[in-house]
């Protein structure tokens, strides 16, 4: 990719007054101002980089690896302003709309997406909804099912105990209590938020 960018730099460096490949070594100011510095021959350049901006902030930019390359070229005739129009390596792409805005960030592996009032970040282990602002999951539907079945299963034995009792005289319950014997031994246990959350998808 270096050497297709030295290419470009052959080429369009006899048509423009200033093009050149550089090596990028701070990004610090690309996501605020969409700017990074860009060193060549010793030299260093603020740059800025190809990004779509309006009037209401909204914008796209596409922001370089640190050590990668970057082809600038001037804007205008000018020697001291540079505009980067192709990247060796991107490290993160952000866009911003009225009511949109995404971030895809390769280092951290996360990809992140507003739609208005509502926000979904992946990374790679888990989603996350509005960055869990009602401290809650959403269910694991697994977890959900096996217990519900647990507890179907338990009032079928209920039901078939009083399905198979046959009152007698002077018996008191006996008859009953010693068929619902083995149903009394085992107690259900409460189910909390830890039984059923999805540690994968949060919200």
């Amino acid at each position: 990719m270096r050497d297709a960018l030295r290419e470009l730099e052959v080429f369009f460096g006899n048509m423009l007054s200033s093009a050149f490949v550089g090596k990028v070594k701070e990004t610090d100011k690309a996501e605020s101002q969409a700017v990074i510095t860009v060193e060549r021959d010793g030299m260093q350049y603020d740059v800025k980089l190809k990004s779509i901006i309006d009037k209401a902030g909204s914008h796209m930019v596409a922001i370089p690896k640190k050590e990668s390359f970057v082809f600038c070229v001037s804007e205008g005739n000018s020697k001291e302003r540079y505009l980067a129009v192709a990247l060796n390596e991107v490290e993160k792409v952000i866009y911003k709309g009225e009511n949109i805005a995404f971030r895809l960030d390769d280092p951290a592996k996360t990809v992140a997406l507003e739609v208005g009032d509502v926000s979904v970040k992946m990374d790679g282990k888990k989603v996350v909804f509005n960055d869990q602002a009602n401290d809650s999951y959403l269910t694991n539907i697994n977890s959900l099912v096996k217990r519900i079945n647990a507890l179907e299963e338990d009032l079928n034995t209920v039901k078939n105990a009083f399905k198979t009792w046959t009152p007698a005289p002077f018996d008191g319950g006996g008859a009953l209590k010693a068929i619902t014997a083995q149903w009394f031994v085992e107690a259900f246990v409460k189910t909390t938020v830890e039984d059923l959350k999805d540690d994968k998808v949060q919200h």
